[in-house]
């Protein structure tokens, strides 16, 4: 008598059951929400309102980091650097891309590997970004 199914060497549990029970789990979880949910969510704040706002506070991270820059300009300042910036970029000639072509070395004495360049050359690009 076998204690474990034939395709199941290792025993126990079949490959990635677990992960495909959770996710039917989540799947059914979401689609009863979808269809339960606000209604769900208005009974619990009319019942018990402590474990509403229990419920919220458990949602939300711990901890929050926030760091706040301030660079001493107005909002109209902010905007037309933006905008000078955005100029400028635009206005930069685009640069080919080099395509290097190279073939792997194998020493097979030390089990290293090495690229030997062999040509370089511009790709061939078209511009799909340009709107006109």
């Amino acid at each position: 008598m076998a204690l474990f199914a034939n395709g199941n060497p290792g025993g126990g549990r079949p490959l990635n059951s677990r992960n495909r029970l959770a996710r039917a789990f989540v799947d059914d979880l979401y689609a009863h929400w979808q269809k339960h949910g606000p209604e769900a969510i208005d009974r619990v704040y009319r019942r018990d309102p402590t474990g509403y706002l229990r419920t919220i506070a458990s949602v939300y991270p711990k901890e929050m980091v926030l760091e706040v820059v301030r660079t001493g300009m107005h909002p109209e300042e902010r905007a037309e650097l933006l905008s000078l910036l955005r100029q400028e970029l635009l206005a930069r000639p685009k640069e080919t891309p080099i395509l290097i072509e190279a073939k792997v070395i194998n020493d097979h004495e030390t089990g290293c590997q090495e690229a030997e360049r062999i040509t370089e050359r511009p790709t061939q690009t078209t511009d799909r970004g340009s709107g006109g």
